[in-house]
């Protein structure tokens, strides 16, 4: 069965962490009590929350969101890249008060003080927006539009007058956040370093000069560096200091802590009902008992952990590894540690996976190639076990490699000697696999050979991620 695993996890009102398979219900509860800590205070607060690309930040706020409603917080969610679009951020940001489902009343004179700030440029966004977002009557928006177009000459020349208008907005929305009666309101920016330079700026502009007021903490999850490039971009510089620039914006940093992955991979495992496939397969009547799930686990154990990848290269992997896996019929003999190093590379590094594919090298460089990838952890490894699980990967890959689609040798000079004890010497070498191993491991699979190609494979796995990047 084919199957998109891009769906958002479920978040249960009662049990908001209950799908979180990184352990991560703690650190929301620990920011939770850094908020409670600013529920008295006479200013705003923002807190960003860095994160990778892929680490789950998203998932993790939308969490800990619904447990802040659990614990009778009020809180709004606003997807910045979701509104790069619009000249000014102001417009969408206000838009989403309504989540808080408060006095309409005090709502609609923050949306008139916040429309006389913007220019009359952006009149239509902001109606468009507003209306789309409140619902509100469309003869109340064009009172505010035409109002705020009337004054924008005089308040754009009068310094005095902006200052007020700001001031009038900072009011309004100070009362509607009373209104709540719970305090802080915590209002989440997801996705900020995603959108254009621009933009990401001038939300954080809006954000220090016109939401700055007591009883509101923002929290901004985003990849710090991406940015800090953000910031250099809108100034057109890369030796401004961005770092020290985003200080000025942010009273807080807090870094989203990196899960047990070995947890991980095992939840993803068992996800995907990796033993109940191999117990399936030919494959473990051939290496005997459960042995395919076995090595399965064995390249994982060996490759993942230092490879450190995302959360969601990784869920990529295992699904990829999955949806190619579940094709092999029962009579077909699985190379399952090999399928995965195949995956793997088709996550990491397409342009090696293809150069494997096109089969660019000989038997020797295509292991120096693959060892020069190898995360250094695995390459300083002491760990017998480890050693043990690559060298017979890499043994079982070169041997499929080197089979054309005719089953003739791609690398003709790959040939073995018999040494004096009659055992098959193959013209290979490794810079951390002892030889006596890696050639221990190209005779089990010069004994045990079983004539599978390498194309039949690889086109396994071409086909299976366009299926899921189409339907994801």
């Amino acid at each position: 069965m084919l199957f998109n695993d891009n769906k958002e996890i479920e978040i249960p009102a009662d049990n908001p962490f209950l799908n979180c398979k990184l352990d991560r219900q703690k650190f929301a509860e620990a920011l939770t009590s850094v908020i409670e800590a600013f529920s008295d205070s006479d200013r705003g607060c923002v807190m960003s929350l860095d994160g990778e690309w892929g680490s789950g930040k998203t998932t993790f706020i939308k969490m800990w969101q619904q447990l802040l409603k659990k614990n009778q917080y009020s809180t709004i969610y606003f997807n910045a890249w979701e509104c790069d679009y619009v000249d000014d951020p102001l417009a969408a940001m206000i838009a989403e008060l309504k989540e808080m489902g408060l006095d309409n009343e005090k709502l609609n004179k923050v949306i008139c003080a916040g429309g006389k700030i913007l220019v009359a440029t952006f009149k239509s966004i902001f109606k468009g927006l507003l209306k789309a977002k409140l619902g509100v009557n469309e003869d109340f928006y064009t009172a505010i539009i035409d109002e705020a177009g009337s004054i924008a000459k005089d308040y754009i020349e009068d310094v005095e007058k902006q200052k007020k208008t700001v001031s009038d907005f900072k009011k309004a929305l100070s009362e509607y956040i009373v209104s709540s009666k719970k305090s802080p309101v915590v209002f989440f920016v997801d996705e900020l370093d995603r959108c254009n330079p621009e933009f990401a700026v001038r939300v954080l502009e809006r954000i220090k000069h016109l939401f700055d007021i007591p009883n509101l903490f923002f929290v901004i999850a985003v990849n710090k560096t991406q940015l800090e490039f953000a910031v250099q971009g809108y100034y057109g510089s890369d030796k401004i200091d961005s770092s020290e620039y985003l200080r000025r914006f942010i009273d807080l940093n807090y870094s989203l802590p990196e899960p047990d992955f070995s947890k991980y991979y095992d939840y993803l495992a068992d996800k995907h009902n990796f033993k109940k496939l191999f117990s399936d397969l030919t494959s473990n009547r051939y290496y005997g008992g459960n042995d395919g799930y076995a090595l399965f686990v064995s390249i994982i154990s060996a490759l993942l952990p230092s490879a450190k990848l995302n959360l969601r290269a990784t869920n990529k992997l295992f699904l990829l590894s999955r949806l190619t896996m579940q094709s092999f019929v029962p009579n077909n003999l699985l190379f399952s540690d090999v399928v995965f190093f195949l995956c793997y590379w088709k996550v990491v590094d397409t342009s090696f996976y293809n150069s494997i594919v096109e089969r660019a090298f000989n038997i020797q460089e295509l292991i120096d190639e693959i060892e020069k990838r190898l995360p250094a952890k695995i390459k300083r490894t002491k760990d017998e076990m480890i050693v043990h699980r690559m060298a017979y990967t890499i043994a079982g890959l070169s041997f499929l490699y080197n089979l054309r689609d005719n089953f003739s040798n791609v690398d003709i000079g790959f040939k073995s000697s018999i040494n004096e004890e009659g055992v098959y010497e193959f013209p290979v070498s490794s810079s951390f696999i002892d030889y006596n191993l890696l050639n221990q491991a190209f005779n089990f699979y010069d004994n045990h050979h079983n004539p599978i190609r390498l194309s039949y494979l690889t086109n396994k796995i071409d086909f299976y991620e366009c299926i899921n990047n189409n339907i994801g």
